[in-house]
């Protein structure tokens, strides 16, 4: 399931908007364990920057994530110019390895 959402986020971000969603309809996922989360980008990076071991990071977000909170635990709203302090709640997935490309790595992050 991970590599089909890989290579769909990696190719064709519209599929793959499409595809989460029909998940989703299907299957009404909200026990309090289990999150579908909203698609946003992909960036590539590099592996202790070797050119030749890339990885790729999925951005996603959920509404059940805590927002942004300043050092007062204020919810942080706008655009700001420093997060110095702020706490920023995330999940973050295991590395993991494309089946079909073994030098590429992958990996999940959801905020909110």
């Amino acid at each position: 399931m991970w590599n089909k959402l890989n290579h769909l986020a990696m190719n064709d971000q519209g599929e793959y908007k499409r595809f989460l969603k029909s998940q989703f309809d299907q299957h009404e996922i909200d026990s309090g364990r289990s999150l579908m989360p909203t698609p946003h980008s992909v960036m590539k990076g590099y592996e202790n920057d070797d050119q030749s071991k890339k990885v790729y990071i999925n951005l996603c977000s959920h509404p059940k994530i805590e927002c942004v909170k300043d050092m007062g635990g204020n919810e942080v709203k706008g655009i700001v110019s420093t997060y110095d302090g702020f706490q920023i709640p995330m999940l973050v997935s295991p590395l993991r390895t494309f089946r079909f490309e073994l030098k590429k790595k992958c990996l999940d992050l959801l905020s909110s």
